[in-house]
């Protein structure tokens, strides 16, 4: 099978399944991890034959490269996850995509032929959540009275509770109920709690909780157009 078909193949491939895990972490906020154990165990084999291919080729020395880089990437992220900063699945998109696409061979680049997909889509991913986070933060800090302003303003957003009863993919900053914090719970029960014994228009101070992989998806994409069409 001709090397360039069977990354496309693999590129394809990646890209649904990452695409239907955005999908259901939007609808549903969670993953079935069976979509990553089969995704998983179907690439392996593609993958294993696409690296024998690759042994010893000019550009044997990146594909080292980029797969230590890809390593890393996921090492930090599952120690993201251990400390409670990232969910599951955030993890096992990137797994996939170290187990599935752990290079892009690309030999239009001469000087980088072999690219660090994880590597780069991660960081992709990472400064589009950035960028989102500030300008949704501060445009809706800047539309409501009691919204922060200034150099708050992109930080955190305040808003009424009973503001919050109406918005989804926010979390609780701070209150009594800090130490209850999950990325795995909607804030809207707690937020009926606040409602329910201080009143609808307390003000409370909320983080956007827009989950990881649909902007690791994006990235992903990103990097696949660029390589294969630009």
């Amino acid at each position: 099978m001709n090397s360039t078909v069977l990354n496309l193949g693999r590129g394809i491939y990646l890209l649904i399944i990452l695409s239907i895990a955005s999908y259901w972490d939007l609808k549903r906020r969670e993953i079935n991890p069976d979509l990553w154990y089969i995704s998983i165990k179907t690439s392996l084999p593609f993958t294993i034959y696409s690296v024998y291919l690759s042994f010893k080729s000019p550009i044997e020395g990146f594909i080292r490269i980029a797969i230590i880089l890809d390593v890393t990437v996921v090492l930090l992220y599952i120690i993201l996850f251990l400390i409670g900063f990232i969910g599951g699945a955030d993890v096992g998109a990137v797994v996939l995509t170290a187990i599935a696409m752990p290079y892009l061979d690309v030999e239009k680049f001469h000087m980088i032929p072999a690219l660090p997909i994880v590597f780069i889509v991660a960081f992709i991913g990472s400064i589009l959540q950035i960028i989102w986070n500030i300008g949704y933060v501060c445009t809706l800090n800047l539309k409501f009275p009691e919204g922060f302003k200034g150099i708050k303003c992109p930080l955190r957003l305040r808003v009424k509770a009973r503001r919050l009863l109406r918005m989804r993919w926010w979390f609780l900053y701070s209150g009594k109920f800090l130490e209850e914090f999950s990325l795995e719970e909607w804030p809207h029960y707690r937020i009926a709690e606040t409602i329910e014994s201080k009143g609808e228009e307390t003000p409370i101070e909320v983080v956007p909780g827009m989950p990881h992989i649909l902007f690791y998806t994006i990235g992903y994409l990103m990097v696949f157009l660029a390589s294969f069409f630009l």
